[in-house]
């Protein structure tokens, strides 16, 4: 008799679930190229870890200039004219900062199909070395580009 007298206790939680974030906070920003990140962070110091770096760059500029909250032509001329200056800074390959060159410019300019041909091109420079999660990572940057189907 006595065990159930305390049954209906038991039942109840003893501590309140408590939400860690105050009401009027906002949501934490994502992250989106965490397995690029992740991947340059795995790879050597110097060539290959700053080509990685090089190519998180120009994805965060194609992202700006055809991602889902593109930005103005003017923003882009000048993301890209500071790019260009930071990857003369980077001890990189000629072929790699050819190929990611092309895709920084391109990302100022207003055709798509420059853009979304020199952003496969920078693909197809580091989808071989990727994991998987990075290579979902460079494909859903790519479906940006892609032709919007009526």
């Amino acid at each position: 008799m006595a065990t159930a007298a305390f049954a209906e206790w038991r039942r109840t939680p003893r501590f309140r679930r408590v939400n860690p974030l105050p009401p009027f906070a906002l949501a934490a920003p994502g992250f989106p190229l965490r397995a690029l990140a992740a991947l340059a962070a795995r790879s050597a110091l110097g060539g290959p870890r700053e080509v990685l770096l090089a190519v998180m760059q120009a994805a965060r500029m194609v992202e700006g200039a055809a991602g889902p909250h593109a930005l103005p032509e003017a923003q882009r001329r000048a993301r890209a004219n500071a790019a260009r200056s930071w990857l003369s800074a980077l001890a990189l390959p000629a072929t790699p900062r050819l190929t990611i060159t092309r895709a920084i410019e391109a990302s100022a300019g207003t055709s798509r199909e420059a853009l979304a041909d020199a952003w496969e091109a920078v693909v197809q420079l580091v989808a071989p070395g990727a994991d998987l999660a990075a290579r979902a990572e460079l494909r859903r940057v790519s479906n940006h580009l892609a032709p919007a189907v009526p």
